[in-house]
């Protein structure tokens, strides 16, 4: 059988859009690294504050790009965190930001 040229644009179409549907089905199910603050979605991992890079760090709630580089810088200085709480040890992490935090955060 014989396809039209209107056919074989109709297929070629049709093919294109689902290789693009299944990469970004695939992109987006490996980018687990963005953590969703709405109530309503849940966090897919934790975010190792030993390792964390700036983006990482400034996907938590109340921390900023200025404070991820002081997390980064005071782990340098200081060696990895022993724990959580002693985020609270950098500038501009209080008791309160450490509570919002908590949960989406391990050492």
């Amino acid at each position: 059988m014989k396809l039209t040229k209107h056919e074989k644009i109709l297929i070629s179409s049709a093919l294109m859009f689902i290789l693009l549907s299944v990469f970004c089905a695939v992109t987006q199910q490996n980018n687990i690294n963005v953590i969703k603050h709405s109530e309503t979605e849940s966090v897919q991992y934790l975010i190792d504050i030993n390792k964390a890079g700036p983006e990482e760090l400034t996907s938590l709630s109340g921390i900023g790009p200025a404070i991820a580089n002081r997390i980064i810088e005071y782990r340098t200085q200081n060696g990895n965190f022993k724990s959580t709480d002693e985020l609270c040890n950098v500038s501009g992490i209080g008791k309160a930001t450490l509570k919002k935090i908590e949960d989406y955060i391990k050492v």
